[in-house]
């Protein structure tokens, strides 16, 4: 079995749009099993969303549909909109996948659930999945009888794969994590660290991420693969907004293009296509002309790597954050408080600058 892991795949249009048959026709003549991040629940009339930062995003009635069409064998929850509508709402979203056999793993009714991988069984061989989210970008996380998703915490990631590794050392292991910033180019330090902690667990073959809304880097670590992110897979009407962000790099539309993951559970190993939302046509497609993803910049020289993660950004102000945790928790702190407070209107001043009088 080929596995094909895709970045945020949200589907709120009306009727179901030409290219996700032609894409369905196309990952059913190569014989790959899908498993996109599901960007937010299914909704229904009358769910009451929570309270946060960013919008409150659910699937049309059409998402089912779409997941049947692309062969979808199985999704990945842990992310920020899963929780949108609440407990009600990942309760509705799990007994729909369920019912229609469709696997899912990265969230739950309570810790224990969440953090649950999905099982893959080929040949007699068995792959997991595993997915985390990252709370920084208001992913919610599931506690001991809460509702929520997997925790991208390092001591809670690395915990949960290495007993996985121990209890069942036959099986192969895929780490899935939505984290990072959106609009980066370029994973934080702090990633990579983890990411190569994962990776350093002999059963685990590959480390796969997104979130960013745009494709980062892949980098060769011990003969195993880390996808950073793998941008946006198909974000419905959102495709548009996306495509007029503009990088400094070539290509400046980065947020139009998305990564696919082909992992074959028969012989571990991991290679990788590119899609691509064409705003002309409103059409994504499969781009074998393009050569992504690129290479991982060398990142042992903290000051050059900080330049250019900063200049692959469109935001700006996020901080860069390193390997040490309190140092990290601090600037988190410090910008969630001024995201939060901006939320409500309220802008703190800009602390030691001149004001004109």
């Amino acid at each position: 079995m080929r596995l094909l892991f895709l970045g945020d795949l949200r589907y709120n249009e009306a009727g179901i749009n030409d290219d996700i048959y032609s894409l369905g026709e196309y990952f059913r003549e190569k014989g790959y099993a899908l498993i996109p991040n599901l960007e937010g629940g299914i909704s229904a009339a009358g769910d009451r969303k929570i309270r946060k930062r960013g919008s409150n995003l659910a699937q049309g009635d059409e998402i089912l549909q779409v997941l049947k069409i692309l062969s979808v064998k199985g999704v990945t929850l842990a992310n920020n909109h899963i929780m949108d509508f609440g407990p009600e709402g990942l309760k509705r979203t799990v007994g729909v996948l369920d019912s229609e056999g469709i696997l899912h793993c990265g969230a739950g009714m309570a810790m224990d659930e969440a953090l649950k991988p999905m099982e893959i069984e080929d040949g007699g061989k068995i792959t997991a999945v595993f997915n985390f989210g990252w709370n920084a970008e208001e992913t919610v996380y599931a506690g001991k009888d809460r509702p929520g998703c997997a925790p991208r915490d390092n001591a809670v990631v690395i915990r949960t794969l290495r007993e996985y590794a121990s209890l069942h050392p036959d099986r192969d292991i895929i780490a899935v994590l939505h984290w990072g910033f959106e609009l980066n180019l370029y994973p934080m330090p702090f990633d990579i660290d983890l990411a190569h902690s994962i990776a350093d667990i002999e059963t685990v073959r590959a480390v796969i991420g997104h979130h960013p809304h745009c494709p980062q880097p892949v980098e060769e670590y011990k003969g195993k693969k880390i996808y950073y992110s793998l941008g946006n897979f198909y974000f419905g009407t959102g495709r548009k907004a996306y495509s007029k962000k503009i990088y400094d790099h070539e290509p400046s539309d980065m947020s139009d293009y998305g990564i696919g993951v082909i992992y074959d559970c028969e012989k571990g190993t991991a290679e990788d296509l590119v899609i691509r939302y064409d705003p002309d046509k409103g059409e994504s497609l499969i781009a074998e002309d393009v050569k992504l993803p690129e290479k991982l910049p060398e990142y042992s020289d903290k000051k050059a790597y900080e330049a250019v993660l900063r200049k692959g950004s469109l935001r700006k102000k996020v901080p860069v954050l390193y390997t040490s945790p309190f140092i990290n928790a601090v600037k988190l702190f410090v910008f969630n408080t001024k995201r939060n407070l901006a939320s409500l209107g309220i802008r703190l001043p800009a602390f030691g600058r001149k004001t004109a009088p």
